[in-house]
């Protein structure tokens, strides 16, 4: 499976949310239960697949990761 990441603009903002949830621990719960609830509700749908909810995941995870690097070189 070929995992889809950084594949529309709304990529940007994902790893943008990643970066400040890194300041405010809790939007991590926020955004897994946005990404849980919309991925189930276009999956339904056809409108999104599994390798694109994960791609979705790993670009919020290189953000908090990416911020976490720079702040703590």
């Amino acid at each position: 499976m070929q995992v889809k990441v950084w594949d529309d603009w709304k990529s940007i903002a994902h790893t943008l949310v990643g970066v400040v949830a890194y300041f405010i621990p809790a939007l991590f719960i926020v955004f897994l239960a946005y990404e849980l609830v919309s991925f189930a509700y276009k999956r339904k749908r056809r409108e999104e697949s599994v390798r694109d909810f994960i791609g979705d995941l790993i670009e919020f995870v290189f953000g908090t990761g990416v911020t976490a690097l720079i702040l703590n070189i």
